[in-house]
């Protein structure tokens, strides 16, 4: 396990200089767009390369290669599920740190407790995107993973979109469902958030085991 981790930070390091312009580009437009973006910016650009060490797995019959040594695929799954979750997690308290500084440049200080809020509202979004990317990519690989992904964040898109049109079509008062999810105690919505993306992933990564035994090599 601690090996197939060492493999895919050897292979992200490989190319450190990409990695360091994007957190140079990731202060700027924190500074520009203020420092809560950066929490979004760099937690989905991490998440995306973290998924992309599969890409390099497919390259050249790497799985044939990988699963001659002392693994198995279900190790292999799970070892991409803890790289990208500790990822996650340090993308995220690296991005929380340079918001606090930017937005104590800007403002003194004022919005950072708001600021900390949203940011923990945010911290589950990447892991949501792994359950649905770790799977895809498995199972259509690097090529067609791009158009599934961007087929089913289509599909969500549309579903919102519609969901929200007959909302208002029946007369559903959109604003007072908002407004009540607002008197609703923090601690309870990120509780629920916390509860939901849990079970998301545990959903995605029986899934992906699934597709990893039945994927042929």
């Amino acid at each position: 396990m601690s090996g197939l981790i060492e493999k895919d930070l050897r292979l992200l390091f490989q190319r450190k200089q990409t990695l360091a312009i994007f957190l140079g580009i990731a202060v700027v437009l924190g500074f520009a767009e203020g420092g809560i973006f950066i929490i979004g910016y760099l937690s989905f650009l991490c998440m995306v390369l973290m998924i992309s060490t599969i890409n390099y797995d497919e390259f050249d019959n790497g799985y044939a290669f990988l699963l001659t040594l002392p693994i198995t695929r279900k190790t292999y799954v799970i070892e991409k599920y803890i790289l990208c979750s500790i990822s996650n997690v340090i993308s995220w308290l690296v991005a929380v740190i340079l918001s606090v500084i930017i937005n104590q440049i800007q403002t003194g200080g004022a919005d950072n407790m708001e600021n900390l809020f949203v940011a923990a509202c945010i911290l589950p979004t990447p892991f949501v995107m792994m359950t649905i990317m770790i799977p895809v990519q498995l199972k259509f690989g690097a090529e067609k993973s791009r158009v599934v992904m961007f087929l089913t964040f289509g599909v969500i898109a549309v579903i919102i979109y519609g969901t929200k049109r007959l909302m208002d079509s029946m007369g559903v008062d959109v604003s007072g469902i908002t407004e009540q999810l607002d008197n609703i105690p923090a601690g309870i919505v990120i509780a629920a958030i916390i509860l939901i993306t849990i079970i998301a992933i545990a959903i995605s990564y029986a899934i992906s085991v699934k597709i990893m035994e039945n994927k042929k090599i």
